[in-house]
């Protein structure tokens, strides 16, 4: 065996090209979505100086091809065949290009389409290639074909290219994605719009600034600020060195609308967050970075989180350009977690006393009350239990009913209809502030009436029954939920010694149930 700390006496090459038809069909996995493709796509564009670019979508139902028209600086015939080069060299300057590793135009494109065509002119000469997965499987060589081009075909190119860019531009590119087979937005016309969308957030700062404009199917892409345009408050804001460079680091408290305003808006859990910008394109929306966990009571925080592309390696980003990491870099995750702490419990502390001020003219379970009360001839309750008690005590015993299959006595707790007064109520909700340790909901009875009290404190209550006080589809049951549960506990405590372990039961469901909801 050889030991392979000796020197060897010599080696040989062997080759180890992969295998071109599977590892293009692997890349269509990579972690893309049809948004992050498309802007991975537009990334090439806003790189070679576009001012204008143009978003073509095509098809009768469904998208089929996809056009993305720009007057940038072109490319000629080499520069096209390395530019659909997996890991092209390209000249990229990190601190300013959106692209990355040289691998979006074909990965990006490959995840929804099989077939990329990149067609440019620069100078007056048009040059064209294509990259054909079909033909990649039938060769399995990383192959591209390179069509001739006659005079009336370049003639009619640098047309479409002044026309659709309004200028008389010397330079252009069009991108066609076609053999689509993997669009998820489905028509064309809900594509449109949710290409518009998605651009103009993802884009929002060249789009404002006027560096580029968009258009999609010949309608202008707005720019959309998922935090300016919400008249927000800054509240803090640093700079954290990382080696030479720094990232730049934005905290906001968006202005309160009131529950329905901030409803409408989307002021909500799957929105708070940092919103990630790299060389000024944002790359990801509403994270936490590790640095908190998402709750109804941070529903107005945002944060801008803005660095420079040089800062790729050390904060991981992926070549596909949708997340980083900070916990990597300790140094720098305590610094960014140090700033934020004091400023996102502020804002959890503002929110949470505007819950507390509103809330008793908020929560009203009268309907859940009401409706119990008309049902309860039907339920098993520890009122029915306290009334068959008192009924025994004061009657002579009596034997039994007997089940006739079984010889063993009916259960028959309540047998008679009792005919309610609509203002006497068998049950009542109310609310006490018993800390986030403490349980959901405590239970007794006060004289014949059921009365539950809810932890308004616990995570539950104040993203379930706060958030829904106005939607009895969720809220009643909810309610009768608890009821029921509260029933149970109570008819088990006057039935046996069993405190101590209903209480224990409710207390491990409420903490499973708080840990769960964080």
């Amino acid at each position: 065996m050889t030991n392979p700390t000796q020197p060897m006496a010599g080696f040989k090459t062997a080759d180890n090209t992969p295998n071109a038809a599977k590892t293009l069909s692997s890349l269509r996995n990579t972690d893309y979505t049809n948004e992050s493709a498309i802007c991975d796509l537009a990334d090439n564009s806003i790189d070679a100086g576009a001012s204008v670019i143009h978003f073509i979508l095509s098809g009768s139902k469904r998208v089929e091809s996809i056009q993305i028209v720009d007057d940038g600086c072109g490319m000629d015939e080499n520069t096209l065949i390395e530019a659909v080069r997996l890991g092209s060299e390209t000249e990229k300057n990190h601190n300013y290009d959106l692209g990355l590793y040289g691998m979006g135009l074909v990965t990006g494109s490959l995840s929804f389409g099989e077939c990329l065509t990149v067609t440019s002119y620069t100078g007056g000469n048009v040059a064209s290639v294509t990259q054909d997965l079909d033909h990649i499987r039938k060769t399995n060589k990383f192959e591209v074909t390179l069509p001739t081009l006659d005079e009336a075909f370049n003639k009619a190119f640098i047309e479409r290219i002044q026309t659709k860019t309004d200028v008389k531009a010397d330079s252009g590119t069009i991108v066609e994605v076609s053999k689509i087979d993997r669009w998820r937005w489905g028509t064309i016309n809900g594509s449109v719009k949710s290409l518009k969308e998605t651009l103009g957030q993802v884009f929002r700062v060249f789009l404002s600034s006027g560096k580029c404009e968009m258009f999609v199917n010949g309608e202008p892409v707005v720019a959309i600020d998922p935090i300016h345009d919400f008249d927000p408050q800054l509240i803090a804001e640093t700079k954290i060195p990382v080696g030479d460079e720094y990232v730049e680091v934005k905290l906001f408290e968006l202005s309160n609308q009131g529950e329905q305003g901030n409803k409408s808006l989307k002021f909500n859990i799957p929105n708070q967050g940092f919103y990630l910008l790299r060389n000024n394109r944002e790359i990801s929306r509403a994270q936490t970075l590790g640095i908190f966990s998402k709750h109804n009571s941070l529903n107005l925080f945002r944060a801008e989180f803005s660095y420079p592309g040089s800062l790729d390696d050390v904060l991981s980003s992926g070549f596909t350009k949708q997340k980083i990491s900070v916990e990597g870099n300790q140094s720098f995750f305590d610094k960014l977690h140090q700033f934020c702490q004091p400023y996102l419990k502020q804002i959890r502390g503002k929110t949470e006393k505007r819950q507390r001020d509103n809330r008793d003219k908020k929560e009203n379970f009268t309907d859940a009350e009401k409706h119990i009360t008309r049902k309860s001839h039907l339920l098993n309750t520890a009122k029915a239990v306290k009334e068959k008690r008192r009924r025994t005590q004061s009657s002579p015993p009596k034997k039994p009913n007997e089940n006739k299959a079984t010889g063993s006595p009916r259960v028959n707790i309540t047998k008679k209809k009792r005919i309610h007064d609509i203002n006497s109520l068998d049950v009542k909700f109310k609310t006490k502030e018993l800390d986030k340790v403490g349980p959901l909901y405590t239970c007794e009875m006060e004289g014949m009436v059921t009365v539950i009290y809810w932890n308004i404190d616990h995570p539950f209550y104040q993203q379930m029954i706060i958030p829904n006080e106005n939607n009895p589809n969720i809220l009643n049951p909810i309610c009768y939920l608890i009821y029921s549960l509260a029933q149970a506990e109570l008819i088990s405590g006057m039935e046996s010694d069993s405190e101590e372990i209903i209480e224990g039961i409710r207390a491990v469901f409420s903490r499973n149930l708080k840990v769960l909801m964080n």
